[in-house]
């Protein structure tokens, strides 16, 4: 877990170094990057925003969940009243606005969950997806559609959830593409959806590129996992042409590293190894 946390943690301090101005360098206590159980209230899923300068996080107690922020180089959070409520925030991520977070949240006692958008300086909060039968999470997030969203969404009731594009701000959404059977999606910075998902017979994972009049081609399979071995290939995001994409990936280790996936060919090659550490995100 030690090697686990100084990566992430590193990773965190060298995107700081690249967007921040100089005079901004200073250290983010650790306690407040990772997650503190002390007392009743704790914190979890603490997330930095893209330019480096503020933190977000889902704090808990008395039986509420709700969004906080703060400063990333001074200790002063600031609840946002209007996300607490006893349902279970399941995740959080900044916008690429800097000034929007966007939010899953499961609906009661039931499986389904919503995504909401937060406005972090009006506190004003919004349902992207108001409808009944939704089971919603997020797709993406991009830097160059920094109000937009892909969304997964099952919003007709069909048992498939559709990939819809989302105004973070005004919540209008238009259908993206519409699912032919798949469990994931996975998509690039334009937001062209790159890679699907689908569960094989035994516990399996197998993983597809889109071609030509609605054909999709396999490019890779995850086998089911053997005890004791846990078999992951996780997609972390695509290279700038979107020509390969990058596997969180423990097959043949006992950890996991980051390794590269050709889209055409379905050739991987091991881009960082370290026999004593994890990748967890990039």
């Amino acid at each position: 877990m030690r090697h686990t946390r100084t990566i992430f943690l590193f990773s965190i301090i060298a995107s700081i170094g690249a967007e921040a101005p100089a005079q901004d360098l200073s250290l983010i206590p650790r306690r407040q990057l990772f997650p503190s159980f002390e007392g009743v209230a704790h914190q979890i899923r603490v997330r930095i925003s893209p330019n480096g300068r503020q933190l977000c996080y889902v704090a808990s107690a008395n039986g509420k969940h709700a969004i906080m922020t703060m400063p990333a180089a001074v200790s002063a959070p600031q609840e946002h009243p209007e996300t607490s409520e006893t349902s279970v925030i399941q995740s959080c991520e900044w916008a690429h606005t800097n000034r929007h977070i966007i939010y899953t949240r499961s609906q009661g006692v039931s499986p389904k969950a919503h995504v909401f958008c937060l406005d972090v300086d009006s506190g004003k909060t919004i349902d992207l997806t108001p409808f009944k039968t939704a089971s919603a999470s997020v797709l993406s997030l991009s830097r160059r559609f920094v109000h937009e969203a892909l969304l997964l969404a099952d919003e007709e009731g069909t048992g498939r959830a559709d990939v819809l594009r989302v105004n973070i701000v005004t919540g209008k959404r238009t259908l993206a593409l519409r699912n032919p059977g798949y469990s994931a999606f996975f998509a690039d910075d334009d937001f062209q959806i790159r890679l699907a998902m689908s569960s094989t017979a035994g516990g399996g994972k197998a993983y597809f590129t889109p071609g030509e009049n609605g054909q999709w081609k396999k490019v890779f399979d995850v086998l089911p996992a053997m005890a004791p071995i846990s078999n992951i290939a996780n997609p972390l995001g695509f290279d700038g042409q979107a020509r390969h994409i990058y596997l969180r990936d423990n097959r043949d280790r006992n950890t996991s590293g980051l390794t590269a996936c050709n889209l055409e060919t379905g050739k991987t090659t091991s881009n960082r190894e370290c026999r004593a550490a994890a990748v967890i995100r990039i």
